[in-house]
């Protein structure tokens, strides 16, 4: 190889490595940008993801979200891996709670932790065994027997694993302790009863009271979160009113009330409790038609806890809107003394 070829081999080993130069500082400059672009997108969706948070309605089950250990760009927190059912009808005598959810997303385990400082078995931990990932709902039997369940606070952490992250959903069931009182529910011998706290709740309004069981009502049966009867008193029932009634003997608010809930009604008989104050509460007879069905019922409302409570006494099919008003003249006669003894009795014991 002469001189001239290898000078021209120099220069164009030259040329190529600025080529070589110029075109990885594009490269370069390129991977910036799109850096730079996927930065912009990721701080814009995590805003976006922080403001439909912010803009979201609260769930009532605390949850605790821990951050995923990954390096930038940070992983967005969820706000929950799952949602847990409400529960319904727990009292004095629950020892069973089944306490169900549904997984809101892929989740590799679960885990539940079980808290009860008053308890004599105050905590535990269980791996749900039976659950798989991909499952979307299941349920966890927090029974006194397994002792998870007992009176007072019991405290459920449930802990969702997903990959390095997990959540925590939180819920407590609060089972009240039965008290024991004096209540004079026969007037001729004093039974002892005990009272049963129970909590009441609509959409506006929440109720918590004692109610009193005893051999001749037997136990409070919880029917849903704003109903309940009693064991042993046939065809009764308590309900806990969305808002408060203006019912007294003196006025027509009893027949408005009943047409606009029952249709075609009579009533009869319409008292104060103890023939004293309708200030807290009143009872009337009703007569009401239900399609080719009569009720003749004894109609109860407690003013100071809005409680409405009713106790069927008759029906039949032999009534109709010809006949209720003389049919309703009739029942007013009739002896029903022994059939509502203890529903009566039932709301002068609340009432107090």
């Amino acid at each position: 190889m002469n001189l001239r070829e290898i000078k021209k081999l120099k220069i164009t080993f030259f040329i190529t490595s600025l080529l070589l130069l110029a075109s990885c500082g594009w490269w370069a400059s390129k991977i910036d940008i799109e850096d730079a672009k996927k930065d912009l997108l990721w701080d814009n969706y995590n805003a976006s993801q922080n403001n439909t948070e912010d803009n979201s309605d609260t769930s009532n089950n605390k949850i605790d979200d821990n951050k995923s250990n990954l390096t930038a760009p940070e992983i967005p927190e969820r706000k929950e891996f799952v949602t847990i059912d409400n529960i319904w009808g727990v009292d004095a005598y629950t020892q069973e709670v089944k306490i169900t959810w549904n997984v809101e997303t892929s989740v590799d385990k679960i885990v539940v932790k079980f808290s009860n400082s008053t308890s004599d078995f105050p905590d535990d931990e269980f791996q749900l065994t039976k659950f798989k990932p991909g499952d979307k709902t299941f349920e966890y039997n927090a029974y006194k027997r397994f002792q998870v369940l007992d009176t007072g606070e019991n405290n459920y952490e449930i802990i969702a694993y997903k990959w390095e992250q997990k959540a925590s959903s939180f819920i407590t069931i609060t089972i009240p302790e039965k008290q024991e009182s004096i209540s004079e529910l026969d007037t001729d011998n004093e039974n002892t009863s005990t009272t049963t706290s129970e909590w009441f709740w609509t959409e506006d309004d929440y109720l918590a009271i004692d109610l009193p069981e005893n051999e001749n009502i037997w136990n409070v049966l919880k029917l849903s979160n704003t109903n309940f009867t009693y064991s042993k008193i046939d065809d009764f029932e308590v309900k806990k009113l969305d808002k408060p009634l203006d019912l007294s003997c003196t006025s027509d608010e009893v027949t408005n009330y009943l047409i606009n809930n029952y249709g075609w009604t009579y009533w009869n008989t319409c008292r104060p409790f103890d023939n004293s104050d309708d200030s807290k509460w009143v009872s009337f007879f009703v007569l009401r038609l239900s399609g080719d069905k009569y009720f003749y019922e004894k109609h109860y409302y407690d003013k100071k806890h809005g409680l409405y409570g009713i106790k069927t006494l008759e029906t039949g099919e032999w009534i109709d809107k010809n006949n209720i008003w003389e049919k309703n003249k009739e029942f007013k006669t009739k002896d029903f003394d022994n059939d509502i003894e203890w529903s009566d009795e039932v709301f002068k014991i609340i009432t107090k």
